[in-house]
């Protein structure tokens, strides 16, 4: 993910590492990528993204990487359920909801430089790029894919992350610091700039907006309490203060369209960090990797014979396998590389492997 970023940013005549990103370069674009978990309105949330953006004489470009969704409220231009079909994905690999969720996820990304293909073309088309995700949000955040998927995006357009909370719930101590901490994970995680938004403002979420500016406030909303939850939730909340306040957090309403002026001040100042932190961040990344391939070609680094598993049936390996993958989906033009190995004990090779795999497919462009 990082080569091809650096590819995009580097002029292959001179070697200069200036800007040259078609994207942000020559136009405006930009990447909306929206999680949430399930209940949190994110679907309506981006249903708001589309109308808003509309009656700002914005164009948008809306992507759906949620297979098991029965209906949107609105169009998309790429779809996953286009290419996967997630009921085939459950019946031959006789998986649960998440499993062929992620399964499903899975295969898509192996045809996702062709996403990014058309991307490409349409950036002088479209202002706005949304990504719906799946809303089991563990799927998305914490997979390979889910990675893959984030990192290819901003190597093609400044990328921005918006996470999307039931302020309503919030507004509970214990709600809070666990919605709290499960956003400082997805912005570990997934390394880019994040916009927490508190959404459902019309049922109340002004609670976890002073607290989170204001921690003695927090406190004394906790301090009542004396189970052990709430012992650990003063804990964090002094562990993670610095964290979460300086997250950019709004407050929203998907369904009145409250606090969408907070939004788009939010963005502007999302891209200008993706610009000046998250650039310079993986360039300092690509050196890194560079280095170490260095040290490995001359014998100064230790390398990693890869293995590959031996896994019949595995939707994770066997991934084109089956009828799963529709005919009518994103055709593959890429011809077949030569396969590398993994050894199935080893879970951080095998994540580096399959990742290999994808970079090697992006590559063939």
């Amino acid at each position: 993910v990082v080569e091809l970023w650096f590819a995009k940013m580097t002029d292959s005549t001179n070697g200069d590492t200036r800007e040259t990103m078609e994207g942000p370069s020559s136009v405006n674009s930009k990447c909306v990528i929206v999680v949430g978990m399930a209940g949190s309105g994110k679907t309506s949330v981006v249903q708001r993204l589309l109308v808003d953006a509309a009656a700002k004489g914005q164009r948008c470009f809306l992507i759906n990487l949620d297979p098991a969704v029965g209906q949107l409220p609105f169009g998309v231009n790429v779809d996953i359920r286009n290419t996967v079909n997630y009921s085939k994905v459950m019946e031959e690999y006789k998986l649960g909801p998440n499993g062929a969720i992620m399964t499903s996820l899975n295969l898509f990304v192996t045809k996702f430089d062709q996403v990014l293909s058309i991307i490409d073309k349409r950036k002088s088309q479209a202002d706005l790029f949304i990504v719906d995700t799946p809303g089991q949000i563990e799927v998305f955040a914490w997979s390979a894919s889910g990675q893959i998927v984030t990192q290819t995006m901003a190597s093609s357009l400044p990328t921005v992350i918006l996470y999307a909370m039931d302020g309503e719930k919030c507004s509970s101590p214990i709600h809070f610091m666990s919605n709290m901490l499960y956003a400082s994970g997805v912005m570990t995680r997934l390394r880019l700039p994040f916009i927490a938004a508190f959404n459902k403002s019309d049922k109340g979420a002004d609670k976890p907006m002073e607290w989170i500016k204001d921690y003695t406030k927090f406190k004394e909303s906790i301090d009542e309490g004396q189970e052990f939850s709430y012992s650990l939730a003063r804990s964090l909340a002094i562990a993670l203060d610095d964290v979460y306040s300086a997250m950019r957090c709004i407050k929203m309403s998907a369904v009145t369209g409250d606090g969408m002026d907070q939004f788009w001040p939010a963005l502007d100042s999302a891209v200008q960090e993706f610009h000046e932190e998250t650039i310079p961040a993986m360039m300092h990344e690509k050196k890194e990797l560079e280095m170490a391939r260095l040290n490995r070609d001359t014998g100064l680094g230790e390398s990693k014979t890869l293995e590959q598993p031996a896994m019949a049936g595995d939707p994770s390996t066997d991934i084109m396998a089956g009828p799963m993958m529709r005919d009518d989906g994103i055709d593959d033009n890429s011809s077949d590389s030569e396969d590398e190995h993994v050894d199935v004990e080893d879970s951080e090779a095998r994540q580096r492997w399959e990742m290999e795999q994808m970079y090697r497919s992006l590559g063939q462009r």
